[in-house]
């Protein structure tokens, strides 16, 4: 791995300590200090460029035109003893706010504890925990495993995950600055800043800028380039970096227990951003939404979803619990695929045979 030389007190630090270091302590960018650390001028070889997609944990990120929030206890019956935390909602009528206000959580979000403590650890595929890729993205040397949210909205099942204890580390992508004022509001408030890195920028295919839309009333429906089931006028314009891109840059990345993908319909490019991770057996399962009518709005599909997964070592199963779909049940799910939308897991499978993953319609 290239070095990269940051000068702070006269020592030198890799790019692989300041990843480390991100995760000790959040960079406070009103700090003198800090800031001098990412001067163009103290800073040879490569640019720590993702370092400006990275939430700093020190002030609140984002606004929603000036709303405040209103502040609700979660419901404590999935955080595996951990303390109930404050979340800070949507004062208005909102999809998610309004689950999390009336029933203490989003329905997608206990199954993730579940999920978290019945899974096999197989660590072991992973040969070092060392913190040797991308600025904001490593864990610290004493975790073991990471849970992943790429589409984390205001944070219902990243905030239920930092509060468990057996959870000591969170990466999330979450690029609408609506979602991050609450996301983040609630992160500040209990305190967890020190277990998560949080990406503002989105995951894609490639790197690059995208226009984002938004549905009224339901900005959990925050979709990357079409206004899908939402409305025509852009809320924004956000950046778009990849899975390798964040765990792949030191070459080894680190052991992603369980990863949490809902984003609209953009599953398929943020896989394709993500081959060398997915291939390299790092990643033990994914939780993911098929929604049909996204998939096809970004000119993908639910059989192309699936065979990404198939062709990456991946099984697909309908729960936790149950055996792996066969290629034809998969068929029979994508095809027709119409309206569809529904939850699988795919399992990491090192002897998956590959070769006949493909499902074709």
């Amino acid at each position: 791995m290239a070095r990269v030389s940051i000068v702070l007190a006269a020592v030198e630090l890799s790019l692989a300590d300041f990843a480390c270091m991100l995760q000790t302590r959040p960079l406070d960018f009103t700090n003198a200090a800090d800031v001098g650390m990412l001067k163009s001028d103290q800073i040879n070889g490569s640019s720590l460029a993702q370092c400006g997609k990275l939430w700093t944990g020190a002030s609140v990120s984002g606004q929603d035109g000036g709303h405040k929030c209103h502040t609700s206890l979660m419901e404590d019956r999935a955080l595996g003893g951990g303390k109930a935390p404050s979340m800070c909602l949507r004062e208005y009528a909102d999809a998610v706010s309004d689950a999390v206000r009336s029933a203490g959580s989003w329905p997608d979000c206990p199954s993730l504890s579940e999920l978290w403590t019945t899974l096999p650890n197989n660590a072991a595929r992973v040969g070092s925990p060392s913190c040797n890729i991308c600025p904001g993205s490593s864990r610290p040397p004493s975790s073991s495993k990471l849970f992943v949210e790429v589409g984390a909205n205001i944070g219902a099942c990243t905030a239920q995950m930092l509060a468990r204890p057996d959870v000591d580390m969170v990466v999330a992508w979450e690029p609408n600055p609506a979602n991050l004022f609450y996301l983040t509001t609630t992160v500040l408030n209990n305190g967890y800043n020190s277990k998560i890195a949080l990406f503002t920028s989105g995951l894609g295919d490639a790197p690059g800028t995208h226009a984002i839309y938004a549905e009224a009333g339901n900005a959990g429906n925050t979709v990357v380039d079409s206004p899908i089931h939402a409305s025509r006028k852009p809320v924004g314009q956000i950046e778009i970096m990849t899975l390798d891109e964040a765990f792949m840059a030191g070459g080894e990345p680190p052991y992603i227990h369980l990863m949490k993908i809902d984003a609209q319909g953009f599953e398929t490019k943020i896989l394709r951003g993500g081959q060398k991770l997915l291939k390299s057996g790092a990643v033990n399962a994914v939780k993911f939404e098929l929604a049909e009518d996204w998939l096809v709005g970004h000119g993908s599909s639910g059989a192309e979803l699936f065979s990404v997964f198939g062709s990456n070592s991946f099984d697909i199963h309908a729960g936790g619990d149950q055996p792996a779909l066969t290629r034809e049940e998969l068929r029979q799910i994508a095809c027709p695929g119409q309206g569809l939308i529904r939850d699988f897991l795919a399992i990491y499978n090192p002897t998956k045979d590959t070769a006949s993953s493909q499902i074709a319609c």
